[in-house]
């Protein structure tokens, strides 16, 4: 690789030698002799010369590197310029020998003592050839010329050492930010520690007590306790002092918010977005929870002020609309949903103009804004192709649905979504092999996709007898989505259609804890109706009716049962 050659720093060290008047000596032919017909190569000896003859040995595909760091090397002896020092350690670094390397690294810091970078360099050399002493002086260099020195970078370079150096580095570290408050060497332990398996928090803790906590800290230390969000929201609280940091009571009304704690979390947020109006990001979080709290007129509020702003206008038109909508106002409704036009908002907005054109008494108008959207945004094609056939489906025009699908799979052969969609079509179809034939194309560019291996597993053990193959499609999903609601309710289903029902249950138990979803409810309705548990199986059905009234799988489940 010879990507440094148009490197900025040589035509720094160029233009420097230019600007200092370094005078480049003429080149004179030499006169051969009848007895001597040799060309002897022209060798500056200043040290302009020296630069401009290697920097055109780096610019020349077949020159010779070699001989290009030999004049950098011979420039830095003749100059105090740290710039040409700097060159030539990058040169040596890319190309030379570590010996080369140690010897440029020692001349840039002659003449540059000071330099953060000659010391970043340095540090980065030692690391790697886990030179422990050398390494630690470069950073207690750092560290003491920036009290606030940003060193999280070390930790890529010391976790690719093997496990002696580690533990090794570790205890080095250590000792080091035991003497400096520096928040990111301490970031950089705990993690180091945690990568070895042992408790990285205890440690922060401990030189927390020791060390004043900054707020970027006190936030990394909290989020070591996630998932678990009531332990982090406790150690903010527990290092934090009442309204100290507006970073974190931002983090901490996130966090309370989302364990239920809205009235909190609206105090906190209103403070924040009060104290500094230009936190952009916590106004939207405000708007969105005074919208869940049933306060609109607020919300309203926060959300026209964020239309100032660049980055989040669309998402605030987007829930500008979602506020029309449920006021009533469909005109209103449609014209902020029309000015979304940033990422994935653009295909949520569309869809809730499909529902807005039905309302309207215009479900024509739907299927234009869907074509109008792709012409507006071609790189969201395939999510509004799947969403405008999710449109005609609810609008129960199936074989539309079909026809757009392969309209889009024609443009986008490759794109899973789509053929995921048209298999879910053709099933609802009962067009089996058409369905089976877009989910293995699928299962051939992504052999380990969970949605396909399930629907494909599912289709077979609802519509055809294939049962075993069924189940070995499904088992292969769960192993990949241990968790899926989905996925758990087809292995309970394939295991009934096995005829192993008690099997089946302890699936569709899981499945339904998670999901109350009206399908679950069929399925589990029925297994538990097999095992002649027909007082549960109502119970069960009922609550599925509840989640959708009209569930035509839940009816015709018990028409079968009732009515054999």
């Amino acid at each position: 690789m010879r990507h440094w050659r148009d490197c900025s720093i040589g035509c720094c060290a160029v233009m420097s030698l230019m600007l200092s008047g370094c005078e480049i000596q003429p080149v004179i032919p030499a006169v051969a002799s009848p007895e001597d017909t040799r060309t002897t190569p022209y060798r500056p000896t200043t040290v302009g010369g020296q630069i401009l003859l290697a920097e055109g040995l780096l610019q020349d595909p077949d020159g010779d590197i070699s001989a290009a760091i030999a004049l950098y090397q011979e420039a830095v002896t003749q100059s105090e310029d740290a710039v040409i020092a700097a060159r030539a350690t990058a040169l040596a670094r890319q190309y030379g020998s570590p010996e080369e390397t140690e010897l440029a690294l020692q001349r840039w810091l002659d003449r540059a003592p000071n330099s953060l970078q000659a010391h970043e360099a340095s540090l980065v050399v030692a690391i790697e050839s886990n030179h422990y002493d050398r390494a630690i002086d470069h950073l207690t260099f750092l560290l003491s010329a920036s009290a606030d020195y940003k060193i999280q970078w070390i930790s890529g370079l010391i976790s690719r050492s093997d496990d002696p150096s580690q533990s090794i580095w570790l205890s080095r570290l250590a000792a080091l930010a035991s003497s400096h408050a520096n928040t990111s060497l301490a970031m950089v332990v705990t993690e180091l520690t945690q990568n070895r398996g042992d408790d990285g928090t205890q440690w922060l803790d401990n030189w927390l007590d020791r060390h004043q906590a900054y707020d970027a800290l006190i936030l990394y230390r909290a989020r070591l306790e996630l998932p678990d969000r009531p332990a982090a929201i406790s150690v903010l609280e527990r290092l934090t002092p009442a309204q100290q940091s507006i970073d974190v009571r931002a983090q901490l009304a996130r966090w309370v918010g989302l364990e239920g704690q809205d009235q909190r979390a609206l105090s906190l947020l209103t403070e924040v977005v009060a104290e500094d109006p230009k936190r952009e990001r916590d106004r939207l979080t405000l708007a969105l929870l005074l919208m869940q709290m049933g306060d609109n007129v607020t919300a309203e509020g926060h959300l026209k002020a964020l239309l100032a702003s660049p980055d989040l206008r669309s998402t605030a038109y987007y829930h500008l609309g979602d506020l029309a909508r449920l006021s009533g106002d469909q005109a209103r409704a449609i014209d902020r949903f029309l000015r979304v036009d940033q990422g994935e908002l653009v295909v949520d907005a569309r869809q809730h103009l499909a529902q807005l054109a039905v309302a309207t008494g215009n479900p024509d108008q739907a299927i234009r804004w869907f074509q109008e959207a792709r012409l507006l945004f071609p790189y969201l094609a395939p999510p509004l192709y799947v969403a405008e056939a999710r449109f005609l489906s609810g609008r129960e025009n199936p074989d539309a649905v079909i026809v757009r699908l392969s309209e889009a799979i024609g443009q986008h052969p490759d794109n899973p979504d789509l053929r995921y969609s048209r298999a879910l079509a053709y099933a609802e179809l009962n067009q089996i092999e058409a369905a089976e034939a877009d989910l293995r194309a699928i299962l051939k560019i992504e052999p380990e996709s969970v949605d396909a291996l399930n629907a494909l597993g599912y289709t077979l053990a609802d519509q055809t007898d294939r049962y075993d193959e069924a189940f070995r499609l499904i088992e292969k999903a769960l192993a990949g989505a241990p968790e899926s609601p989905a996925i758990l309710d087809s292995m309970g289903w394939v295991l009934v259609k096995l005829g192993r029902i008690a099997d089946a249950l302890p699936f569709f138990e899981k499945a339904w804890e998670a999901v109350q979803d009206h399908e679950i409810a069929a399925h589990y309705g029925e297994a538990l109706w097999r095992l002649g548990r027909q007082s549960e199986a109502w119970e069960i059905w009922n609550q599925g009716f509840a989640s959708q009234p009209e569930s035509a799988i839940i009816t015709a489940t018990i028409e079968r049962l009732t009515n054999p």
